[in-house]
């Protein structure tokens, strides 16, 4: 299930991909989500708004990722310069990313701990 929508990384990133390629983004995004989730030996639930967050961060920064390799991602034109440092925006994104999942096991093993002590 998916944690993050279209609508959601559009609104964000602006980005002009198709859409069938942010879905994969996105599908990606939720693969790590699960990954991080089953190391902690929980299972991510989709209406959870750390999982949510999580989600949507992961995705914007593999949105931005996916601009510095190909290119997309251009700091200047002859019109325009873009000051962001995409490797700073990504780092930050995937930070956050990771202080809700890490939110999220913890709150979800200690249910998972005082369920188990209460058998």
């Amino acid at each position: 299930m998916a944690y993050t929508t279209y609508a959601e990384v559009l609104a964000i990133t602006g980005t002009a991909l198709p859409q069938a390629t942010v879905e994969a983004i996105i599908a990606l995004s939720d693969l790590e989500v699960d990954s991080v989730c089953a190391r902690a030996g929980i299972t991510a639930s989709a209406t959870d708004p750390a999982v949510r967050t999580a989600g949507v961060n992961l995705a914007v920064a593999a949105v931005l990722t996916r601009y510095r390799m190909d290119g997309t991602k251009e700091s200047s034109t002859l019109e325009w310069q873009d000051k962001t440092n995409v490797d700073a925006a990504i780092a930050t994104y995937r930070k956050q990313a990771y202080e809700a999942l890490e939110s999220y096991t913890n709150q979800n093993k200690s249910a998972f701990y005082c369920e188990v002590a209460n058998l």
